[in-house]
């Protein structure tokens, strides 16, 4: 999927993301800094500062993790989670909330996913005419933009699928609308829990230097990592129960992003049209089936789950026999 070679090209992306969020949401800096305080969040306080902090283009002004948390949780914060956990081979998808009728929350889940398939099918055949604005690079980066989003959205479906069928069954529905300074306490325990790990393995196998683990674990209440080193610390967890502890704070599930095939077939782009039209199908009986009878077991999540892979396996066939992307390389170590 489309990542990063560095960890700086990684934390722009980020900061270009959330600067974005915040424009499309019409919020100002200053405000947003007015508003931090109000609430009693954490946030520095000079409002300048932290103006500078939300530049993308700066070096030497960083938000802290605690503010980026509590940005994050008082925006639109999806697109900003997904330059995250793209970089560390994760999807990720709102925890679905308690709704009345599960089945029109479900209904909304198959109308947002086919939407996201049909703009990424739209932005193919525009990279193919190159009738597209972008650069010829931008296009790319914006092709696999579009169909990491589509993974996303299948994730998203599932777990409402989960949550229609458990409403039947009279099961649980989880309250992803708790307190906000209760989700940030038990994050940053997870965060300390691994600062602490890590300081214990030592600096020569873990990146982060000594200087950077003792100032983070100096403070008694949350610790004072900035947000490129808070990407640092994600990335190295090999287990990525940080960054699962990170989207469920922000009331978000992660998924294991699916390993596809991305060599080209020899096929032309018809054929591999209607295969992933065939799939698709394949995915709506397989749902339609599991929905049937009122029930849903472990077992069938896995066979729907399957039948989301092999269509975005039949997606990302098109999309490479249509010669718009070459072959992705693997990011390596930062």
């Amino acid at each position: 999927m489309l990542t990063w070679a560095t960890l700086d090209e990684w934390h722009y992306q980020v900061s270009l993301e959330l600067r974005t969020a915040l424009n499309s949401c019409g919020r100002k800096a200053a405000a947003l800094h007015r508003d931090m305080l109000q609430q009693g969040r954490p946030v520095r306080t000079s409002a300048g500062s932290f103006q500078n902090a939300l530049t993308p283009s700066t070096d030497t002004h960083h938000l802290r993790l605690d503010e980026f948390w509590s940005v994050l949780d008082l925006i639109n914060n999806k697109p900003v989670l997904h330059s995250i956990c793209r970089q560390l081979d994760l999807l990720i998808a709102p925890l679905p909330l308690f709704t009345e009728d599960p089945q029109a929350d479900l209904l909304g889940a198959f109308s947002d996913r086919n939407g996201e398939l049909a703009e990424t099918q739209h932005l193919l055949v525009s990279v193919i005419n190159r009738t597209t604005k972008e650069t010829v690079d931008g296009a790319r980066q914006s092709l696999l933009r579009e169909i990491y989003e589509d993974f996303c959205e299948s994730l998203s479906l599932l777990f409402k699928l989960e949550q229609a069928c458990l409403a039947r069954q009279g099961g649980g529905i989880v309250d992803a609308d708790a307190d906000w300074r209760k989700r940030y306490e038990i994050f940053q325990c997870n965060v300390r829990v691994k600062l602490q790990n890590l300081r214990q393995q030592g600096s020569s196998l873990n990146g982060l230097s000594h200087r950077v683990l003792g100032a983070a674990l100096e403070s008694d209440r949350c610790p004072l990592l900035s947000v490129p080193n808070f990407l640092k610390l994600l990335f190295l967890d090999q287990s990525r129960g940080l960054a699962k502890a990170f989207a469920e704070s922000l009331g978000y599930r992660l998924g294991p992003l699916p390993i596809l095939d991305w060599q080209p077939e020899k096929q032309d782009l018809i054929q591999s049209y209607s295969q992933l039209e065939s799939r698709q199908a394949d995915t709506a009986e397989k749902i339609s089936n599991a929905l049937r009878d009122r029930q849903i077991t472990q077992a069938e999540l896995s066979e729907i789950y399957q039948e989301l892979v092999d269509e975005h396996q039949a997606q990302v066939s098109l999309v490479m026999n249509s010669g718009a992307l070459p072959r992705p390389a693997k990011h390596g170590k930062f």
